[in-house]
């Protein structure tokens, strides 16, 4: 079973180095609450120090699916699923695994029909060479492009950079 980088720092962050995610999702490092930080998504996450000192960046839900799960998360076309759709919701109960489709289906219909309008009426290909354009002036970044033309995914915005 192969296991990816994220999956590597959940290790380093698991009960092994005393830190644990209780069953209300509540991060602890011996015995002590830990404060949360939020990422552009709206999901939780925590620093942990490596053996270097370097501080990695550890997913409460995915911490959270590993106590639960264990090695299971790491499967090949598993992911981590907030069963309610509330990225912000990492109590034992609401945190399980699945396929990405399953994952999808966690959504509610009414927002994922929401989204596919607004994916169908993106005209990627009319905004592409404006995209193309803009980026090789060395004005925009890959975020200001994001935002300027309202794309939330930055393997979008390199795919169409890098096309070829």
């Amino acid at each position: 079973m192969k296991k990816t980088n994220m999956g590597v720092k959940l290790l380093i962050g698991s009960s092994e180095r005393g830190y644990y995610i209780n069953k209300n999702g509540d991060v602890f490092f011996k015995n002590k609450r830990r404060k949360v930080n939020y990422d552009a998504h709206g999901y939780a996450r925590f620093g942990v120090k490596d053996e270097r000192g370097k501080v990695i960046s550890v997913m409460v839900h995915r911490l959270q699916a590993y106590q639960k799960y264990g090695d299971r998360i790491f499967e090949k076309g598993i992911q981590v699923r907030h069963l309610d759709n509330d990225c912000k919701n990492n109590n034992w109960d609401n945190i399980g695994i699945g396929t990405q489709s399953e994952n999808m289906m966690d959504i509610p219909p009414e927002k994922r029909k929401e989204r596919g309008v607004h994916a169908a009426s993106y005209n990627i290909k009319h905004d592409a060479v404006k995209i193309k354009n803009d980026y090789s002036t060395g004005e925009f970044s890959y975020r200001d492009l994001m935002k300027k033309y309202d794309i939330s995914s930055k393997g979008t915005m390199s795919h169409i950079i890098n096309k070829r």
